[in-house]
């Protein structure tokens, strides 16, 4: 489990996110209620991960986000807001936040998000492609289609979880939320993605912070990871086009892996 610190000038959502990651076996190592509060606590705590919202007085999250990375390069900050603005999530992310939530978000959702974050290494370049694939889980993607919510998922993870004898897309389609044609096609939609991020990247058409940049912005807008990166001129639809052509079919599955 990870070492967190909060920050947020409102104490209610300090104690919801902190009751949240302590819940879930994280340990909240200290709590700020500024910016400046914050870039001192990191220094002094170095954290495995921060939150920081960005709406603070004294410093905001993006400046406190800023200063946190000129000192400590690899730190791992997820930015939170009550504004959803896209330029704000650009400008965050595109600094080298790893993700970013907008209020009022779920425990499930929030619990989803530091895992997420927390699993690219800097000495080990081969978890990038864990961190891709973890944003076209199974769950994560019927989420974004608007299928279900975050704490609904949850509860099939539990139950599946209780049982063992059942899968994710099983347990989707036996209670209605997406049939097995809907499975087939959110399943070679993520291999798609994967294999179009993995490209992307290896031929250094984008950055990795334009990449989580454009996951973060698919996922409020339900585009396609392509279009999404063009839209936002991360690379052109051209290089999108070609890329697509290389990508080896999806292989249909007669069992479903356990997502």
């Amino acid at each position: 489990m990870a070492r967190i610190l909060v920050t947020d000038d409102a104490g209610f959502m300090r104690t919801m996110l902190r009751d949240t990651l302590t819940g879930a076996g994280h340990e909240v190592v200290g709590e700020a209620s500024n910016g400046k509060d914050a870039v001192r606590l990191y220094g002094e705590l170095l954290p495995d991960l921060i939150t920081l919202d960005v709406t603070m007085p004294e410093m905001d999250g993006r400046a406190a986000l800023s200063a946190i990375l000129a000192a400590h390069p690899g730190a791992k900050a997820i930015m939170c807001s009550a504004v959803g603005q896209e330029s704000t999530i650009k400008e965050c992310l595109l600094a080298g936040a790893r993700d970013y939530l907008v209020k009022p978000f779920e425990s499930s959702q929030v619990l989803a998000t530091v895992q997420r974050a927390l699993i690219t290494k800097e000495a080990n370049p081969a978890t990038l492609l864990q961190e891709i694939v973890a944003w076209f889980d199974l769950g994560e993607i019927v989420v974004r289609q608007g299928l279900i919510s975050h704490s609904a998922l949850q509860e099939v993870r539990d139950a599946i979880a209780a049982r063992k004898d059942r899968n994710l897309a099983q347990e989707l389609v036996d209670r209605g939320v997406a049939s097995e044609e809907d499975i087939e096609s959110f399943l070679a939609m993520g291999h798609r993605d994967v294999s179009m991020a993995y490209f992307l990247l290896k031929q250094k058409f984008i950055s990795v912070e334009q990449l989580r940049c454009a996951l973060v912005l698919m996922r409020k807008s339900g585009r396609l990871l392509g279009f999404t990166l063009s839209e936002h001129g991360f690379c052109t639809q051209q290089q999108v086009a070609e890329l697509v052509k290389k990508i080896p079919p999806y292989k249909s599955q007669n069992q479903t892996l356990r997502i």
